[in-house]
């Protein structure tokens, strides 16, 4: 029986990102796109409680809709997920830097995690943090790096250039730190650093996708397409 997989964006952007991921997977996608927290974000009355509150009331909303399992794909909204998010509802919900995360937290090279949302840094470092220590392993040696100036060209929708600025962003950090594992940390930077490893021929660049595709198929116990 094919499953279906609810998910959450904060952009329209990451639709095909998600759809390519799950391509070879029996999984009905459907698809919520809320772009109010990001463009919200920056006013005087629009709080940490307030993003909070209505994260959690839109997943809550989602989770009672009838899927098999919720995919929030944004980082921002990630960073404010309340802790039992997942233990709430039967249904579950997996953000799309976790499984990531789990990955990132057994390595021994120094990180550097590469944004272009400035609202999200602060929550994705402090949840790469606590990932470690819930496995009771020491905080990775991870430094943040913000690409400025990236992030208004994806909300303007100019896609062409947002990659293109990533994927520049991501090439000159590769350059300058060659002793360092550069991670693409939001989903909307994947198709550049699929740019950059095609160029070097090896995956110099990680990113999220592929963990969360392999996490939420186990999950969710989504079959192989044939």
């Amino acid at each position: 029986m094919t499953r279906t997989l609810a998910c959450l964006h904060a952009h329209h952007s990451n639709i095909p990102l998600v759809e390519a991921g799950f391509a070879s997977h029996a999984v009905e996608l459907v698809h919520y796109v809320d772009p109010g927290f990001d463009r919200r974000k920056s006013d005087p009355g629009f709080s940490s409680a307030a993003i909070r509150h209505q994260v959690a009331d839109r997943l809550g909303w989602i989770a009672g809709s009838g899927a098999d399992g919720v995919l929030v794909t944004c980082t921002l909204f990630a960073a404010y997920l309340p802790p039992e998010a997942d233990s709430s509802t039967e249904t579950p919900v997996i953000t799309i830097d976790a499984p990531f995360f789990a990955e990132l937290c057994g390595e021994r090279t120094p990180l550097t995690l590469v944004f272009t949302n400035p609202a999200t840094v602060q929550g994705t470092m402090e949840r790469l943090a606590a990932e470690a220590e819930a496995r009771g392993l020491p905080a990775p040696a991870a430094e943040a790096v913000l690409l400025p100036d990236t992030f208004p060209l994806l909300m303007q929708g100019r896609a062409d250039a947002y990659r293109a600025a990533v994927r520049d962003g991501l090439e000159r950090l590769l350059r300058s730190q060659p002793d360092r594992s550069v991670c693409a940390a939001q989903l909307s930077m994947a198709p550049a650093a699929e740019l950059v490893n095609a160029a070097a021929g090896e995956p110099v660049v990680r990113q999220p996708l592929a963990a969360v595709v392999r996490e939420t198929a186990d999950r969710l116990g989504l079959a192989a397409l044939r």
